[in-house]
């Protein structure tokens, strides 16, 4: 199947010039049946695992048709943070909702914590094994916030290319830092399916 073209912000394309192999954000379509193209994305699962060089930001999405709330697949995303690709990463889990928390590690008793979303967010961890997720909670009244994803390709590895958006002012800033020097809330627990690790163990690696 061929790849869709996808038109990147000048500011991007230049941006991703600067960055080694080893920063470059990746993704990969890792459930259903996705066909090129865009789609509307939601978070449902995000942690942070200390990779060779460095800390990388996992991101779980499901995908939605554009204009529809069809379930058509899922893509995984991982992204170093480097001194150079913090401000992005933290931007993009800005736009998908990230509220700076990570649950149920900090203990807050807020979302998902005591809502109905709760038992899908701890099944979706012990799938995989995460200690802790980072947390995307729905706005009340408008719901999750979707975030374009330009599938290029079905099957393998693609780039992916950063949100135009990637220098908009920090939020969380310094607690993605902190998590980025100790990932260990996020480390696996024992994962109910045997060949499983954790999403970027399993999908990305």
């Amino acid at each position: 199947m061929g790849m869709a073209k996808n038109p990147i912000d000048p500011e991007v394309r230049e941006f991703m010039r600067t960055l080694t192999p080893y920063e470059a954000p990746t993704a990969k379509v890792t459930g259903g049946k996705v066909r090129p193209g865009t789609y509307r994305s939601l978070a449902v699962l995000g942690w942070i695992e200390r990779r060779k060089s460095w800390p990388v930001a996992g991101i779980q999405t499901i995908l939605l048709r554009p204009k529809e709330d069809t379930h058509v697949g899922a893509v995984t995303i991982a992204l170093p943070i480097t001194p150079k690709t913090e401000r992005f990463v933290n931007a993009l889990l800005q736009m998908y909702g990230w509220d700076g928390r990570a649950w149920p590690h900090e203990d807050d008793k807020l979302w998902p914590e005591g809502t109905d979303d709760e038992p899908q967010v701890t099944a979706l961890m012990a799938k995989i094994g995460l200690g802790a997720t980072l947390t995307f909670p729905p706005h009340p009244e408008m719901g999750a916030p979707s975030v374009p994803l330009h599938v290029p390709k079905s099957n393998g590895f693609f780039p992916y290319a950063p949100v135009s958006e990637f220098n908009s002012p920090p939020v969380h800033l310094e607690k993605l830092r902190a998590f980025a020097m100790d990932p260990s809330p996020f480390q696996p627990t024992e994962p109910t399916e045997p060949s499983t690790k954790t999403l970027l163990g399993a999908f990305l690696h």
